[in-house]
């Protein structure tokens, strides 16, 4: 009897004890005050030892990977706590609220912003609150604001990219393997990117963007716009673009990109070659200066043996050539920055009696568009056999 009677006695003193230290919103605001002023010795002083932390990207840290990430110069420099929701059972608390706080990172000299939304247990034991578990879940709400803030990062991009500014062109990439830029014919992952972009020199192209379309879910966006670009002499270029973005601790960042070049009637690949031909037809030498890529290879089963030849060949041999060209049954396709064009191509060769000797051929032309102009990359000529 004695024995049950000491057993209940300190029943009712713990029970009293729990009942004298109900965890109301002051303890848990003086909690995270403290918390805020010197983190380390909170997680020394306040934190069980079994403590678990899962951020909103799903790691899950115990106390000691927290004390380790707190050691290396990083700071909590706000926490700001609101809709506070508070359940106690005995000796256990539940919070629930929303905390937006942020952390400055010392080996990246950078602080990011956090909008969460939490789940913090505490457990009352050794006479105090002792933090048990935290969990933080992303409140991802899209809003005008993240669509501003896209455009602007894409202007951005942009402006840094033809300002040949490829430090700050590269802070707007998420560094990350999977990130990929497509371009005409140009396929880069990651790593190509880091070292294809502090290589570039200022465009002095200018750009005007619109038609903005962008569709944000959770912590992913797309976004496609067209964009006209301006070069230094004038020659404009029009491409539909296509953007893809992750937000990283607050921060949009763009993970993926697709420019293609968009056809206007000036761009129809037949009418281009219609007008490289009347040049051509004008001037030959002028026409293949003007129009020829440095890098231009072609093959022709009567020239040079039927053997590769490029623009220096052809620019020799255009000297004082007199023939005409005409061209019918021309068939293109167009792809992004890219086009082909096969036709047949006769070529009329004055004779000295004033007559013509054509030859008929099968010409296919490979045209390449760089910095808004089309240049004349690639040929082949086999004989027409009728």
């Amino acid at each position: 009897m004695k024995n049950l009677i000491i057993t209940l006695l300190l029943s009712s003193i713990s029970i009293l004890s729990v009942a004298q230290t109900p965890f109301t919103e002051k303890v848990f605001r003086d909690i995270n005050e403290r918390l805020l002023a010197d983190f380390p010795k909170f997680l020394n002083e306040e934190t069980s030892p079994d403590y678990t932390f899962t951020s909103s990207t799903g790691w899950v840290n115990n106390l000691d990977q927290m004390k380790k990430t707190f050691s290396d110069g990083n700071k909590i420099t706000q926490w700001d706590l609101s809709e506070i929701k508070i359940k106690q059972v005995g000796t256990a608390a539940i919070v629930r609220g929303i905390n937006k706080h942020s952390i400055f990172f010392g080996n990246s000299n950078s602080t990011a912003q956090y909008n969460l939304r939490f789940t913090y247990t505490y457990e009352f034991k050794n006479k105090k609150w002792m933090a048990l578990t935290a969990q933080h879940s992303d409140i991802i709400t899209p809003s005008a604001d993240d669509e501003a803030a896209i455009k602007k990062l894409i202007e951005n991009e942009r402006t840094y990219y033809h300002t040949g500014n490829t430090t700050e062109f590269m802070k707007l990439w998420k560094d990350d393997p999977k990130t990929f830029f497509l371009a005409g014919n140009m396929n880069l992952d990651n790593e190509a990117i880091k070292k294809i972009v502090p290589t570039l020199k200022a465009t002095g192209m200018t750009t005007a963007l619109s038609n903005y379309r962008i569709k944000i879910i959770g912590n992913m966006a797309v976004a496609d716009f067209d964009q006209l670009s301006t070069n230094a002499q004038g020659a404009k270029d029009t491409e539909h673009d296509l953007l893809v973005l992750e937000k990283v601790n607050g921060t949009w960042k763009f993970i993926g990109a697709s420019n293609q070049g968009v056809m206007t009637k000036e761009d129809e690949p037949e009418g281009i070659i219609r007008d490289w031909i009347a040049e051509y037809n004008k001037d030959n030498k002028a026409f293949f200066v003007n129009n020829c890529s440095n890098d231009y290879i072609a093959s022709n089963t009567g020239i040079n043996g039927g053997k590769f030849f490029g623009r220096e060949f052809i620019n020799n041999r255009a000297e004082g050539v007199t023939s005409d060209l005409e061209t019918t049954n021309m068939k293109s396709f167009k792809g992004g920055n890219l086009a082909v064009v096969i036709g047949n191509l006769i070529w009329h060769h004055k004779q000295a009696d004033g007559s013509d000797k054509p030859d008929r051929t099968v010409s296919t032309f490979v045209l390449q568009k760089r910095g808004g102009k089309w240049w004349y990359v690639g040929h082949h000529i086999s004989p027409l056999k009728e």
